[in-house]
């Protein structure tokens, strides 16, 4: 007990230390629950019925001639779709999310709308009069997706396969 009385100071700083690295470790489990579900969040936006249309037809401009008129349905869809992507892109910027959760999962679908994405972005620009792009952090995200390899398969592979279809991933089960 004399050890303790004559080293007080010793332990109170050790236990403080302690206290500290608790909170530190706390803070960081924290601040990962909330990039995880700011990344569900933005993913499930991403998802939504009309953001998959807005990216379906994205898909079929390849000119400004098959960009749908400013006041149309399809062409506010679209608009939606990249909006979206714009928002991905600033979360991911900002560090709110993930950049390897987020490009792990939509590094294709980004690398698929680069070229019709470019041509809607023109197209709004002339009808605006403006030659600022209307969304800043996709463009950057696109970037960051044409360059981007992810630890998967499609990325890692030797040769390039197809990709199997729902239903043709081998049984890993070895018994019945």
């Amino acid at each position: 007990m004399s050890w303790l009385t004559n080293n007080k100071d010793v332990v109170g700083i050790g236990l403080a230390l302690i206290g500290l690295l608790v909170t530190a470790y706390t803070v960081r489990l924290a601040r990962s629950a909330q990039r995880r579900d700011g990344f569900m969040r933005i993913h499930e936006a991403l998802l939504a019925p009309d953001v998959q249309e807005g990216r379906r037809l994205l898909f079929g401009i390849g000119s400004l001639d098959d960009v749908p008129a400013g006041d149309s349905r399809e062409h506010q869809l679209i608009n939606r779709s990249l909006a979206m992507y714009d928002t991905l892109g600033y979360y991911v910027r900002q560090h709110h999310i993930d950049r390897r959760a987020a490009l792990d999962v939509w590094h294709h679908s980004l690398r698929e709308v680069t070229s019709p994405a470019r041509v809607f972005c023109d197209a709004r620009k002339s009808a605006r009069g403006s030659g600022s792009h209307p969304f800043p952090d996709l463009e950057w995200l696109l970037a960051e997706a044409s360059s981007y390899r992810a630890r998967r398969d499609c990325c890692t592979a030797a040769t390039p396969t197809a990709s199997p279809t729902i239903g043709s991933v081998p049984n890993k089960r070895t018994h019945d």
